[in-house]
Order: structure tokens, then sequence, then C-alpha cells
């Protein structure tokens, strides 16, 4: 277990695990809808039994799909104490193909980066009745050399940008938690 959420958790095999293929995934998200039991603990090797399905966000129109473990999986533990296994560390040498698409190769997994410009706040929100405001933690950035994202009104994912306007986009860019 790579992470826990309030409604699931992470998983990816352990790093003499992974499958000889680069362009999947070696992790996943189970969605549980509440918080998860006592067994998802970050180091926690487990099966899980569940269905496999694209989660399709409808809040944020901007989110590509994703593959999640959902119906009610099963979780059982195997063992405890577990090393994460190693993230894949993303530059800008990584093979970039169609934007929407670009990484989800790494969906679930683990990732590093060295470094990375922000290029919009935090999301979050703002009581104005109370003068508070709080963060969940979510941004968007882009690596280094990297032009700032952006789409033009009129343009909707996932249809592909003139090429003049062809940088990472922000509906590509993973959320790091």
């Amino acid at each position: 277990m790579t992470g826990v959420k309030t409604n699931g958790f992470f998983i990816q095999n352990p790093d003499n695990a992974v499958d000889a293929d680069p362009s999947t995934s070696e992790g996943v998200f189970v969605f549980t809808s509440s918080r998860p039991t006592a067994v998802a603990t970050v180091g926690n090797l487990v099966q899980v039994t569940g269905t496999v399905a694209e989660f399709i966000p409808s809040t944020d129109l901007n989110s590509p799909p994703s593959t999640e473990i959902s119906g009610s999986p099963t979780v059982s533990l195997i063992s405890s104490g577990n090393p994460l296994p190693t993230p894949v560390t993303l530059t800008v040498r990584t093979r970039i193909r169609r934007p929407i698409d670009q990484l989800e190769k790494y969906e679930g997994m683990r990732v590093h980066v060295d470094e990375l410009n922000v290029t919009a706040p935090t999301e979050g929100n703002v009581s104005e009745a109370n003068a508070t405001s709080t963060s969940n933690g979510l941004f968007y950035g882009v690596l280094p050399g990297v032009a700032r994202p952006f789409r033009e009104p009129g343009v909707q994912l996932p249809d592909p940008l003139r090429p003049a306007l062809q940088p990472m986009c922000r509906d590509s860019m993973p959320t790091l938690n």
C-alpha cells in the first residue's frame, strides 16, 4: 500500500513484481467509498478483490478518467512493514504522446520530480463569512523547460491543441500528493 485517502487507497506492485511492459501502470486506486479499514496502512502488502472500472469524474471536466478497483472490494493483509516501491522520476525527457494520455502509464504509481514549476495556486475553499481559507493540497505544475499550460476557449478535452499550442496541458499533469 502506497497511500491512503478518505475514500480508498493506492496499491502498487513491489519493485520485484513489476511487469516487463513500460507502457502500463503498476499501481491502481482501490475505491472503498468511505474511510478504509486499518488494513489500509502504508507499507502493507495486501490482496484486493473487486471490480475493475474506469472512474469518470463528473465534477472536474478537465480530469481524464482513471482506473480503479471498486464494487465493495475485499482486502486481505499479506504482510506489514514493507518498503515502498521506488518512485518513477519524471523529467522533460519522459516520453510524451498525446497530452491527455502521456502520463497514464504512471497512473496510481509513486512518482518523483526533482524540480516543478507551480503554475496555479492550490485549490481549496474560502469562507468569507469566517475570513478563513483551507487548501486541499492539489496544485498544477510543469517540469522546467515546459511551457506554462493553458487551453483556449472552445477547445474541449480530449480534443488536441493546434501544434503551436501543445505544451504539457493542465489536464494531463499528475496530482502529486
